[in-house]
């Protein structure tokens, strides 16, 4: 609703996502997660080849059928960045690029801000804290437990193919993700 209403400039698209199967097994699989989610209330669609060829062509003739998660969104992460950076700024946020959070200021068991490498504080009413796997280690010297396994985050963009694909998709026995961005093809493997 959010990205809807504040009309973000970021190939937001609410499509869904395919989880594709080329096998038996992939398919028991996938049916098996379907039932769970569809269970919790969302919308789970499953495509036999013949349907899932004739929505999505990129796909090829080894492929077996996918679920369809149609209440799932995607966008492109860098073009969302750029618009959130600016929305922010232009609400009168600083933001300071390259600036290295040392520690946590906490002041009567309550977070007040933080104290960067340049010996700087920067305190506020509120404090976000958001460092990715640097988060554990601030969290820890302010007394709180926040447990984290880094990620590698590695991806592959390639120009978009002749013929594109529609909707992002997960090769389901390959754990592959596969997400149209604006004119090219992202692949992330699996951690």
């Amino acid at each position: 609703d959010l990205m809807v209403a504040e009309n973000a400039r970021c190939h937001f698209r609410t499509r869904g996502w395919l989880n594709v199967f080329l096998s038996e097994a992939g398919a028991e699989e996938a049916a098996t997660e379907a039932n769970l989610v569809r269970a919790l209330g969302f919308e789970v669609a499953v495509y036999s080849k013949s349907e899932l060829r004739e929505r999505e062509p990129a796909f090829g003739s080894a492929v077996a059928g996918a679920v369809h998660y149609r209440d799932s969104t995607s966008l492109d992460p860098l073009a969302f960045m750029q618009y959130l950076e600016k929305k922010l700024t232009d609400l009168g946020v600083e933001i300071r690029s390259g600036a290295e959070v040392t520690e946590l200021i906490v002041d009567q068991d309550s977070c007040a801000g933080a104290r960067l490498s340049s010996g700087a504080e920067i305190r506020g009413d509120n404090t976000v804290l958001a460092a990715g796997i640097w988060s554990t280690s601030l969290a820890a010297a302010a007394g709180v437990k926040l447990p984290m396994q880094a990620g590698k985050g590695y991806h592959l963009d390639l120009a978009e193919p002749s013929t594109p694909l529609k909707t992002p998709a997960v090769l389901l026995e390959r754990a592959i993700a596969v997400a149209p961005l604006q004119g090219r093809l992202r692949l992330v493997p699996p951690r």
